[in-house]
């Protein structure tokens, strides 16, 4: 992600006290916010808002009927949901591919997902499986986000999120022993 407007990656981390960014055209890190929450606890993307650059990345905290967005590493914006939302259901991705990101939810029997900081959710395809086991990804290079997914000792992908499952390859490891990203 990219935190300043270098057009390099940022390394953004968080101790429980402090958000440290190290940008990819410098050395060290930089404090920008105090704040308690952890990683675990957030979401980071490019997120629109007006008299906000939608090319900087953003935080995103979602805490029942409160999302709180920081645009700029250092203040919050709350958006009042009309019903909590579960962190561990939500995650991000760009499911229309308009390069700004989306909130991805599922209730563990569809998925779902809120185009832009948009009033309403969009309905994707069915599917009960855990968001544990979820991931999302541009899998395809089609500039829209897939749905990655490892259950039954087997990897499967939702191309767009609204394909059914589509068989990928079969392997004996479990899913935390790997991880995925843009390599080349």
């Amino acid at each position: 992600n990219n935190f300043d407007s270098d057009n390099t990656t940022d390394i953004f981390r968080t101790d429980g006290a402090k958000w440290w960014t190290s940008f990819g055209s410098g050395h060290g890190w930089v404090n920008n916010q105090t704040s308690i929450y952890t990683l675990d606890e957030m979401l980071v993307g490019k997120f629109h808002h007006n008299n906000y650059n939608d090319e900087l990345a953003d935080v995103f905290h979602p805490s029942g009927y409160d999302w709180n967005f920081s645009f700029d590493l250092s203040s919050w914006m709350n958006y009042v949901q009309a019903e909590p939302y579960n962190y561990g259901n939500l995650k991000t991705g760009d499911f229309n591919g308009n390069g700004i990101t989306d909130v991805f939810y599922t209730n563990q029997y569809r998925w779902y997902y809120k185009e832009n900081m948009g009033s309403s959710f969009i309905g994707l395809e069915y599917s009960d499986v855990h968001p544990l086991f979820l991931e999302i990804g541009d899998f395809n290079s089609d500039g829209i986000s897939d749905v990655f997914g490892y259950f039954d000792q087997e990897r499967w992908v939702s191309i767009g999120g609204t394909s059914t499952w589509q068989r990928v390859t079969t392997y004996n490891f479990p899913r935390v022993d790997f991880d995925y990203g843009s390599l080349n």
